[in-house]
């Protein structure tokens, strides 16, 4: 878990930011600004949906658009939707920020699962301080700190942080 490694890194490093698989990890005084990739143009230098600013907090992002496998020419998503026992909707995302990793991936998953709807009452039920969730079919939802994604926050910080413009 990122979060077992940011404890062993705080007695190194005073900051940091650490990315295990996509789920990121910030911690010490210092704001660290991360793109949320668009699931519908998932390309490693594409331009992000939007960016965020991370200071002792952990975001993570869950889709199918990036895992996938294809049968007879069609794709799914490799995340399960426990209701059904069917592969989750192809080409979603979900991205949640929390105070930890564990916390972040667990809503980020079932935020893909669950779709737009769902994943508001889920962050608003929680500790999560943003969510951003792209349904396949183009609805897109956001939540708490990421609702306003033109103007980035450190999220458990009392600064504000304004983050570079992404280039054009």
């Amino acid at each position: 878990s990122p979060d077992l490694a940011v404890a062993a890194a705080r007695r190194y490093a005073p900051a940091g930011l650490l990315n295990i698989g996509g789920d990121i990890r910030a911690w010490g005084d210092k704001d660290w600004v991360v793109g949320i990739a668009d699931p519908r143009d998932p390309a490693e230098n594409a331009r992000p949906v939007t960016t965020v600013a991370l200071r002792e907090a952990a975001i993570t992002t869950s889709g199918g658009y990036a895992r996938f496998y294809t049968i007879a020419g069609k794709r799914y998503s490799h995340l399960i939707d426990p209701r059904t026992h069917w592969a989750a909707p192809y080409g979603g995302s979900a991205s949640v920020i929390a105070k930890d990793a564990v916390t972040a991936n667990a809503l980020s998953t079932a935020s893909a699962i669950l779709g737009v709807k769902s994943a508001e009452q889920l962050a608003a039920s929680t500790d999560a301080t943003g969510a951003l969730v792209i349904e396949p079919g183009g609805a897109t939802a956001a939540t708490g700190l990421l609702k306003d994604s033109g103007k980035p926050r450190a999220y458990f910080a009392a600064d504000a942080v304004a983050a570079p413009a992404w280039p054009k």
